[in-house]
């Protein structure tokens, strides 16, 4: 991808649409499903083509989510599982599923003690040949500093319900606002986020990699790795929501067969970016795709792929 330009097209939508949406789900080729937000009080689904910019309001049954942002929203299937997130005044540890056919939403009731702890700007990824959600890391304030958090938890679709997971050894420095993504092979890969140095927050570009498996019911893996993948173009950033600031972005990067795709983010100067990254998950090398200079430059948002 070396000196290949991003082409860019900016797609305005329908009058009606609330602003501060958070958390994005592809739907089809050309629609995407925005799920809730701070900006109202009520928890909105909007449905939206990206070809045209038509965006309609999706009537939901059931109990959905009160109005939030930081959670993760991962789609199973024809479900889509959200946990977790923040109103500004607590953070939230319940988990709600959403009926794409029905648009119904139903409140989870656990079953065990593997419930996640309250948190937000949490990193989330799916692994679809398990029928499972994975969750790393997020934030919880409770009237003092952020706690940043570096365990691992696992919802089982088909239980529906949190499932236990043994961690694995060596884990990299709690952190939110980072990327995870879950190669089909067990390869789970970390990259950036915000931390805690010395009761400062920091934004940080390194890289973790471990091997995530069920055995017997239980998931584990091997050790928690800091991968070496210096000289990295990135600079020192997080990624809202799923990886940044606390409010944070939904959904930082995607995949594509080995290579993550990174755009946007936050530099250690709260500076937001307009590039975007690749890395290659297998050799650990880092390209840079350049952007045009009318490219947005975003901190706060999701990245999804539609194709």
């Amino acid at each position: 991808p070396k000196g290949r330009t991003l082409p860019f097209k900016e797609v305005r939508l329908s009058s009606g649409i609330a602003m501060d949406r958070y958390g994005a789900i592809p739907i089809s080729k050309s629609e995407i499903l925005l799920i809730g937000g701070a900006a109202r009080a009520d928890w909105e689904n909007w449905i939206v083509n990206v070809d045209t910019g038509e965006a309609t309001k999706q009537p939901v049954t059931g109990t959905p989510p009160c109005s939030r942002r930081g959670q993760s929203c991962s789609r199973l299937g024809n479900e889509v599982i959200v946990f977790g997130g923040w109103d500004s005044q607590c953070q939230y540890s319940d988990t709600y599923i959403l009926d794409l056919t029905t648009y119904h939403w139903t409140a989870h009731v656990s079953r065990g003690r593997e419930d996640p702890r309250h948190r937000s700007c949490h990193a989330a990824d799916t692994i679809p040949s398990e029928g499972v959600k994975v969750i790393h890391g997020g934030a919880a304030c409770s009237g003092g500093p952020y706690i940043y958090y570096n365990d691992i938890k696992v919802f089982d679709a088909s239980v529906k319900d949190w499932v236990k997971v043994i961690q694995p050894a060596n884990p990299p420095p709690g952190r939110a606002q980072h990327s995870l993504s879950i190669l089909p092979d067990g390869t789970t890969v970390i990259v950036g986020g915000m931390l805690q140095r010395h009761n400062n927050d920091v934004r940080v570009n390194d890289v973790w990699c471990c091997i995530l498996r069920p055995l017997e019911g239980v998931w584990g893996g091997s050790a928690w790795t800091e991968v070496d993948v210096s000289p990295s173009p990135l600079p020192s950033f997080s990624t809202p929501a799923k990886p940044f600031q606390v409010p944070a972005a939904a959904k930082p990067c995607f995949r594509r067969n080995e290579c993550l795709y990174f755009y946007g983010g936050e530099d250690e100067h709260a500076n937001a970016s307009n590039c975007m990254y690749v890395l290659n998950a297998r050799t650990m090398v880092w390209a840079t795709l350049p952007s045009p200079p009318d490219a947005p430059r975003v901190k706060k948002h999701s990245l999804i792929s539609t194709g």
